[in-house]
C-alpha cells in the first residue's frame, strides 16, 4: 500500500556527484541535458535507500553533441515522492573548507521554499572543538522556530530564532559522558520546516517536535 503522504528525497553533494536518500527507496533517475530528456537509471529490482550518482556515470549517457549541458536529474521514490536537481553542477558546489584542518564538508539541498519577506537564509558550523551535550527547541504546533545548541562550557550557538512568548520549548540532552553524539536530523518540511526530529549516535530517535504531519519527511 502507498503511503499516506509521499516520501521526500534529500540530496547532499559529494566529491564525484550527488548522494540521494528516501526512506522508501529510489527506483528511477530520469537524466535531462540542456532540459532535453536523455536516459535514465532504472533500480526497480532493488531500489535503494541511499543510491550514489557519480557525474561521470551520468555524463557517459549523455549525447555526444552534448559537451558541457546543465544536467538535470528527476529522483522518484517507491513511496510516490519526487524531487528535481536543476543543475548537477551547481549542486555539487555546495562546499564549505572549514577552518583549523578540520577538511571540507558538503551542504545538502535546501529544505524549505518559502518566499516570506521575514525569511532570510542563515549558516551556523558547529564547534569541533567542543562537547555538545543538549539540544533546546523552540516550536509551535505549526513550526520549528529554532534550535539552541548547547555546549559543556555554557556556549551556545542559536540556529534560527526563539519564538513569540507563547512557543513551547523543548530539551533534548545527550549522554555526553559515555559518548553520545548528534548525527542529524529527520526533517519534516513544505513551505517552512514543521517538524524535526534528533538523531543521535546512540541510535536514539527523538519525537518530532512542531508538527509531525506538515510537509514531506
Amino acid at each position: 500500500m502507498p503511503p499516506s503522504l509521499p516520501d521526500a528525497v534529500q540530496v547532499y553533494a559529494v566529491e564525484v556527484g550527488i548522494v540521494a536518500c528516501a526512506s522508501s527507496g529510489i527506483p528511477l533517475v530520469l537524466i535531462y541535458a540542456d532540459n532535453i530528456y536523455c536516459d535514465f537509471l532504472e533500480y526497480s529490482s532493488k531500489p535503494e535507500r541511499e543510491l550514489l550518482l557519480q557525474e561521470d556515470v551520468i555524463r557517459s549517457k549523455l549525447p555526444s553533441d552534448k559537451s558541457m549541458p546543465v544536467i538535470k536529474l528527476r529522483i522518484f521514490t517507491v513511496g510516490q515522492g519526487e524531487t528535481t536537481v536543476e543543475d548537477l553542477r551547481a549542486m555539487r558546489g555546495l562546499k564549505i573548507q572549514l577552518s583549523k584542518g578540520h577538511g571540507t564538508v558538503y551542504k545538502s539541498a535546501p529544505l524549505g521554499y518559502t518566499a516570506s519577506e521575514n525569511s532570510k537564509a542563515q549558516e551556523i558550523l558547529l564547534h569541533a572543538d567542543k562537547t555538545l551535550i543538549g539540544i533546546r527547541i523552540f516550536h509551535n504546533s505549526s513550526a520549528l522556530e529554532g534550535l539552541e545548541f548547547q555546549y559543556d562550557d555554557q556556549i551556545t550557538q542559536l540556529f534560527g530564532h526563539k519564538g513569540s512568548a507563547t512557543a513551547t520549548v523543548s530539551e533534548y540532552p545527550l549522554d555526553a559522558r559515555k559518548g553520545e553524539t548528534l548525527m542529524g536530523f529527520c526533517v519534516r518540511a513544505g513551505e517552512v520546516i514543521g517538524g524535526i526530529e534528533i538523531l543521535t549516535s546512540f541510535g536514539r530517535r527523538s519525537s518530532i517536535f512542531g508538527n509531525p504531519q506538515d510537509g514531506l519527511m
